[in-house]
Order: structure tokens, then sequence, then C-alpha cells
């Protein structure tokens, strides 16, 4: 019951996320700098271990239409989707169900008005880019 014992080890796990590969640096970068100076002033060993997960997810601006918010467009998501935008000019967009039921589950069923509104967003996306 003493309120001033330290434990001999503590692992923390979580996730970096940004909008960008250079915060994702950055935020690396501090993080081992903030851990360096903690171990200097404490004399502690401080072990951090990154595992790379999926890059930053990033639309091309000039494809976003001028009638939705840029910042509705940042995500913290990670998808694979993101390797795919590293190389390419795309757009992802979620496009919400409205259900309780969790993405990835069996009971998860598209509703077909929401499918049709995807549809036409899509559509006047290709439409729009083979006028320019």
């Amino acid at each position: 019951n003493a309120p001033n014992i330290i434990s001999n080890q503590t692992i923390i796990h979580g996730s970096i996320r940004a909008l960008t590969i250079e915060h994702l640096e950055f935020a690396k970068k501090y993080l081992w700098q903030l851990s360096t100076l903690y171990m200097m002033r404490h004399s502690n060993i401080i072990e951090i271990n990154f595992t790379e997960g999926y890059p930053p997810l990033i639309n091309t601006l000039e494809l976003i239409p001028t009638n939705i918010d840029i910042q509705s467009l940042s995500y913290f998501t990670t998808e694979s989707f993101g390797y795919y935008l590293q190389n390419k000019k795309g757009l992802y967009v979620l496009l919400g169900t409205a259900q309780d039921i969790p993405l990835h589950s069996p009971q998860f069923i598209v509703p077909l008005d929401i499918l049709s509104i995807g549809y036409q967003y899509f559509l006047q996306r290709i439409t729009a880019e083979v006028a320019r």
C-alpha cells in the first residue's frame, strides 16, 4: 500500500497517426528526442520499437470538389489505399451508412439508397474529370 512504489518495467503500446509523411517522421523524431532527454535526466533505459503500418492517406487536392470542405477529407484513418495515393492521384471518400453494425461484420449490408448516393457522387467526379 505504499504510494511511492515505482515499477521496474513499464510497457506502453500505441500508434502514431499523421496527415503527412513529414508529420509522421517529425512525431517519431520528437518521441526519440523526448525519450533521450528523459533517460539522461532519470538514468532510465527506454526502448522504442516502431513498426510501420499503412502510410498517411493523402487525397489529391485538385480532385476535391469545390463544394466540399477540405478538412472533411483529412483522415487519421489508415488504409491500404494510402499506398496507392503515394503513386497516383486519387480521392478517398467515406460514404456513411448510418448503421450501428460495424464494418467487416457479416451482418453489414450497404443499403441500396446509400450505394446510389455513392454511385452518383463518383459519376459526377468522373464526368467533371472528363470535361477538363
